[in-house]
């Protein structure tokens, strides 16, 4: 499936690099954006596309390896404006639990409301995942106050991660996560 995607859309200028992070980051990108089977199992990646520059090889590998951080995971929404494009413009490596905080949780995507926001019994309960685990910010009896809630302590949450990583993050990345997320 791999060399099917190389050999139309990717440009393997650089022999021997099967066991390179580099080519694999490379391939898996290349896979998720172009590959109709990963396409079927992951729709989140539907008209995501990989620039020219990153459709050869050694142009990705340049990039690579001045932004890889061991662990960390590749980025390209931060920056993108909801293009769904991975190029040096719009990627960048975010430690995961950052980048999980960033994005939606499957299920907080599928909520009824908003994210973060639930209705029973003409209550409104807000919650958000921190640390990986649910913190219940309470019950209210608006959407509005429930939203709010959610806003406020989702934007707490996603700067006390970015202030823990301050010192390893690009300075793009921070200063655009403390000034979009700032309270």
């Amino acid at each position: 499936m791999a060399e099917k995607i190389i050999g139309t859309i990717g440009k393997k200028d650089i022999k021997n690099v099967h066991k390179d992070k580099s080519y694999k980051v490379w391939v898996h990108l290349l896979e998720r954006c172009y590959s109709s089977h990963k396409l079927k199992e992951r729709n989140a990646y539907l008209d995501c596309v990989v620039c020219e520059e990153w459709k050869t090889y050694s142009n990705f590998k340049k990039w690579f390896d001045e932004h890889y951080i061991e662990g960390w995971q590749i980025d390209k929404d931060l920056f993108s404006n909801g293009t769904k494009i991975y190029s040096p413009q719009t990627c960048c490596y975010l430690p995961a639990i950052l980048n999980n905080a960033l994005t939606y949780s499957h299920r907080e995507r599928h909520c009824l409301l908003t994210t973060g926001v639930r209705v029973k019994h003409g209550r409104f309960y807000a919650a958000i995942k921190r640390y990986y685990k649910t913190k219940h910010l309470g019950v209210f009896d608006t959407i509005e106050e429930a939203i709010n809630a959610y806003q406020v302590a989702k934007f707490k949450y996603i700067t006390e991660i970015t202030e823990q990583y301050k010192d390893k993050l690009e300075p793009r990345v921070y200063e655009f996560i403390i000034s979009k997320y700032k309270i």
